[in-house]
């Protein structure tokens, strides 16, 4: 279950890995064409789900409360054997407690505590599910808390590869040899990309 784009890249990449077991696996889920493209059929596709700020959530609070309701009643009718959640921790995390552990559930980009104040690691593990972190930090830090954590690393590590030199880069994007190259990250939701390239820019 993903409700964002970066969620939707991370649970499709899990996919890959788990259809590349000799066990067969039938993966129901929420998520985008990124997870549909895995092997997942989708239940719901939440790929405008994710939004940022306090303004949207609050006026969409009735479509969200519905999507949630669909979701939680969509697992307790499929009943499957685990259930994983990605990241989308505003929507997750209500999903975790409402099913309470009916079905198992592992958490995979669990929501960071590391660097909050306050018991939210507590309540997280509060919630009985198998967290997956991928920092070890943060493995750390739900550990002291009383989570059933597990490190798994960051998929980053086995996806960032240099795909060309500098140079060759630069030929293909038309510039010349030796210019300076920046990259703009705004981030992957229609809102961030919005509101924060023009800035970059």
């Amino acid at each position: 279950m993903a409700g964002e784009v970066s969620g939707d890249i991370q649970a499709a990449l899990l996919i890959a890995e788990l259809k590349r077991r000799p066990h067969p696996l039938q993966i129901t889920g929420v998520g985008g064409v990124r997870m549909a493209d895995a092997g997942a059929a989708l239940l719901f596709d939440s790929s405008d789900w994710g939004v940022i700020g306090h303004v949207v959530p609050v006026l969409r609070v009735r479509q969200y409360l519905r999507r949630l309701r669909d979701v939680i009643a969509a697992v307790r009718r499929i009943q499957p054997h685990l259930l994983v959640l990605v990241d989308f921790p505003g929507f997750n995390l209500r999903v975790a407690a409402a099913l309470r552990g009916h079905p198992p559930v592992a958490y995979y980009f669990p929501p960071m505590v590391s660097v909050r104040k306050g018991n939210r690691g507590r309540r997280i593990a509060a919630l009985g599910m198998r967290l997956l972190a991928t920092l070890p930090f943060e493995a750390t830090a739900y550990e002291a808390a009383g989570a059933d954590v597990r490190f798994v690393g960051h998929p980053a590590v086995d996806m960032v590869r240099p795909m060309w030199d500098l140079d060759i880069r630069r030929a293909r994007l038309g510039l010349s040899a030796g210019s300076r190259v920046v990259g703009l990250l705004p981030g992957s939701r229609a809102q961030e990309v919005a509101l924060l390239l023009p800035i970059m820019l």
